[in-house]
Parts: C-alpha cells; structure tokens; sequence
C-alpha cells in the first residue's frame, strides 16, 4: 500500500470488498437478464469471470503483481468476458426494439423510460441517440450513489455518456480502450440502468 495510513488502508480494503460483491451481484443480474432473452452462458462461465476478478481485486505484493494484473484485465477479462456480454446485450437491444417498450424500461425511472422511449421514436439511430442524451439532461439525470468512494470519472453522468458516445477515438487510445462507443451503447446502458436500479 505504499506506506498509507492504516485507516485509508482499511477503507481500502472495505472498499474493494464492498465493489466486488456489488460487482458479482450485478454481473448476475445482467447474466439471468440475457438468459431470459435467449443469450445466456453457462453458470460456470460466470463463476470463471467472479473468480477472475477476486483475484484481479486482492492487493499486489509486488510489482511484477501490478503488471500481471494489467495484462490479465485487457487479455483476459475485456477480451473474454466484457466485450462478448457487450457484443450479446446488442443482440438483445435488437430484439427489443423490434416490439414494444420491454416491461424493464417500463417500470424504469422516469429519465430512463422516457429517454429509452425518445430513442426508439426515430428511424435515424444517431438521432435517436441524441433525443435520448437531451431527454436525460433535461431531466437532470444523475448515476446512483454507491457507498465507496470512488473517483468522479467513474460515474456516468449525461456529459460522459454524451462524449463517449460522440467522440471518435484514434487508433491508438482504441488500442488501448478496445472499444469505440456507439449509439448502440447507449441503448445498452439504458437497459442495464433499468435492469440494476431495478433489482437494488
């Protein structure tokens, strides 16, 4: 730890076990969400997933530990696990939209339903996707608190969504990220928003 403080230590500590659980409980959550829509996985492919991140979440020792952990996360966790549930949330974003409003958005709060409604009222997705973004500011939209202390960059309010999805990447931060974000995304988020305020 550097030589921290015992008390900022242990928030640490508290910290990290308070995010995994929370991490495993909406991993879960958005799992039986896809199963229930006919894109699931195998209950020992999540329990792979869970017992790669409570390793990821345990203290390095040393620093080739730090470095480990780096790789493990980008070739292993985004490759294998993030990116496919990703690329099985678009599938279900799809067969949603093709019917009426899905009974998750239905019950959403208000910013969520209405915007997940003003996105789908348009042919043009990219203007659906800005209808959506205005519909959330307008309604002063705000991510739920959680307990940790977590630095500001790490929650989604409209103005990161916002340049998120419009902002295109150069090669090498896509690189890096992996991923460039869409209007699919957004659709996505406003899913799974609904889906974890839902089952809180």
């Amino acid at each position: 730890f550097n030589g921290l403080e015992p008390h900022k230590i242990a928030r640490l500590q508290k910290d990290a076990a308070s995010a995994f659980a929370r991490f495993c409980r909406e991993v879960k959550s958005v799992e039986a969400f896809l199963a229930q829509e006919g894109f699931g996985i195998s209950e020992d492919a999540v329990s792979a997933e869970i017992s790669l991140v409570e390793n990821l979440v345990k203290p390095a020792k040393q620093e080739s530990d730090v470095h480990r952990k780096a790789v493990s996360i980008t070739g292993d966790l985004v490759t294998n696990f993030t990116i496919p549930r990703l690329q099985r949330l678009y599938k279900v974003a799809e067969k949603l939209r093709a019917g009426p409003t899905p009974r998750i958005i239905q019950t959403a709060a208000e910013p969520i339903r209405l915007a997940y409604e003003a996105m789908q009222k348009h042919e043009c997705r990219n203007r659906g996707g800005q209808h959506a973004l205005a519909t959330l500011a307008n309604l002063n939209w705000m991510p739920t608190s959680v307990p940790e202390q977590l630095p500001l960059f790490y929650y989604l309010t409209v103005a990161r969504l916002r340049t998120a999805i419009l902002r295109r990447l150069t090669q090498g931060e896509l690189r890096l990220f992996k991923h460039q974000h869409s209007v699919a995304d957004l659709e996505v988020f406003l899913l799974t928003t609904a889906l974890l305020t839902h089952n809180e």
